[in-house]
């Protein structure tokens, strides 16, 4: 079993889309990350997820000083899984919460992707909707020029045709439908690249924690583009 005990261990977790991670460490010293099983599994596999890994660096949650989380857009169930444990970590053993939009931390999976200019993120908003948002490539550093927002594949296609070079897509939106994505533009990033990981979560967390970028648990919310089909239903009865 290895053993880590310097103080204030960091969890970053990400459940904004269909598959999940988790991640621990120290500072800069990024432990493990670990996805979950399959599709979908964040209520099952979340809390075995974060013991298993704690336990095998010999550590227990109490020790949780810190805890990262993507706050949206994504799924609205996934994203209140992570807010609810934020909350939770925070109350019990008074740690520090900071947060990162999705995208923010999906386009991290293209860091070592080389010869792409420009970058979008494409995540599934439903009913034809999706969540985009335009990174730039300088010197190395993926630089957010569109903040995100929500639009239909075809205004997509039309915004990708104005940029000077290609455009690489990313994202679990991509899933079903890559199709409706297609330009003179566009190209596709591998799927292996395509879902949110905790790793990056996890070193973003720690320039927010260096930083002192903290959210006061009363104020930590998701981050949502339009309001949540189950708040639409419910309102409308």
């Amino acid at each position: 079993m290895t053993q880590k005990h310097e103080p204030g261990i960091t969890l970053a977790v990400d459940t904004s889309g269909r598959a999940g991670s988790v991640a621990v460490g120290v500072g800069k010293d990024l432990w493990a990350s670990r996805p979950f099983s399959g599709a979908l599994r964040h209520n099952a596999e979340l809390f075995p997820t974060i013991q298993d890994l704690l336990r095998e660096f010999n550590e227990n949650p109490a020790r949780i000083a810190y805890i990262g989380i993507t706050s949206g857009p994504g799924s609205f169930t996934g994203i209140r899984i992570a807010v609810t444990l934020a909350k939770m970590i925070a109350m019990a053993n008074n740690a520090a919460i900071v947060t990162t939009r999705s995208s923010d931390a999906l386009i991290r999976n293209l860091q070592n992707e080389g010869g792409y200019e420009y970058a979008a993120t494409i995540i599934d908003a439903k009913r034809g909707m999706f969540f985009t948002a335009v990174f730039q490539n300088i010197e190395g550093k993926w630089v957010k020029i569109v903040d995100d927002r929500l639009i239909q594949p075809q205004e997509f296609v039309e915004l990708a045709e104005g940029y000077s070079g290609k455009i690489c897509l990313l994202g679990e939106g991509l899933e079903y439908y890559s199709d409706r994505f297609a330009g003179e533009k566009i190209e596709i990033a591998p799927k292996d690249l395509w879902s949110v990981r905790a790793d990056n979560v996890y070193r973003i967390a720690q320039d927010l924690i260096e930083a002192s970028d903290f959210v006061e648990p009363e104020k930590l919310k998701p981050f949502y583009l339009r309001r949540a089909d189950a708040v639409k239903k419910s309102r409308a009865k």
